[in-house]
């Protein structure tokens, strides 16, 4: 093809042109041979990856054998699938892309160590293979399914966006000495039961004492004994809370206590909310922590005694 110009001649050669081919007389586009099933994403993330050292998680997780790098990154969905008892060692830090989740549907115990920690953390931008330009990223968080159940001890979780939720029972959850990093919006949940975390303030969460458990099979919803934060175990029976001083989100009710190994529990259904360190007496001290309270009827909200 030419174009003629004054003093020139411009001959546009036909590879730019050229879009199509014959095939059988017929017109082929070349870009059909270019169809998304000739780009494989994840092998282009998976080499992106290992160029920094970094290793991709396969999307589902039988067991820990194959968990040899210390750093891996989690794309997309991980599922822990029924059945599957999934230990994570020592020392293991997993980063997670944007979107990403941990669905547990089987067993999940990961643990590192007070002075360092296990880490889920959203992955840097800087280190992934296409950066959103949003602002702020995070990860979808831990799902335990009904038949799911997570074991966390000494364990820092950061850039996700609602935390930990479970579906199943309070059994579904073993959690000790966790930490979030984020705050506003994060959360652990047990079937209808939720509270906000502190950010920075290491919890604990333990499943209800067996009487308790008992309450919950007449109809009662219970959530007494379980402890969001470190604290010292109260064993005190008729232990009333003293605030003065100190700030506690909502008032506590004073009423019929239990004496309960690990915990305490009252009459009222309240969360709360100790910013500050609290001495209740009897060298107990409460220390910042964030308490979730329910020992009510289903369809009442008068309360029980052990």
């Amino acid at each position: 093809m030419k174009f003629d110009l004054p003093g020139f001649n411009y001959l546009i050669l036909p590879l730019l042109l050229l879009l199509s081919i014959q095939t059988n007389g017929q017109d082929t586009p070349i870009w059909q041979d270019l169809s998304p099933e000739f780009i494989d994403r994840k092998a282009l993330i998976m080499r992106h990856y290992d160029k920094k050292l970094f290793s991709v998680l396969p999307d589902t997780l039988r067991s820990s054998s194959n968990l040899k790098s210390q750093t891996w990154v989690a794309v997309g969905k991980i599922v822990v699938p029924q059945g599957a008892v999934l230990t994570v060692p020592d020392g293991v830090k997993i980063y997670f892309e944007p979107e990403g989740l941990m669905l547990v549907e089987g067993t999940v115990k990961i643990s590192g160590t007070e002075q360092s920690p296990a880490l889920l953390s959203i992955i840097d931008k800087s280190e992934m293979y296409i950066a959103p330009r949003t602002e702020r990223i995070s990860w979808k968080g831990i799902k335990v399914a009904k038949s799911g159940k997570l074991i966390f001890k000494d364990v820092r979780i950061s850039g996700s966006e609602t935390g930990i939720s479970s579906e199943g029972t309070c059994d579904s959850l073993l959690i000790e000495n966790i930490t979030f990093s984020d705050p506003g919006n994060v959360s652990v949940n047990y079937s209808d039961f939720s509270v906000q975390v502190s950010p920075d303030i290491p919890f604990s969460l333990s499943c209800p004492k067996p009487w308790a458990r008992k309450m919950e099979q007449r109809g009662y919803r219970v959530a007494s004994n379980w402890f969001f934060g470190e604290t010292a175990g109260l064993a005190l029976a008729g232990l009333i809370f003293s605030s003065a001083g100190y700030f506690i989100d909502q008032k506590v009710k004073t009423s019929s206590t239990h004496d309960v190994a690990q915990g305490y529990s009252n009459r009222a259904t309240t969360c709360y909310n100790v910013s500050r360190g609290l001495f209740i007496g009897a060298g107990i001290t409460l220390t910042p922590a964030v308490i979730f309270k329910i020992l009510s009827k289903k369809k009442s909200a008068q309360g029980v005694s052990r």
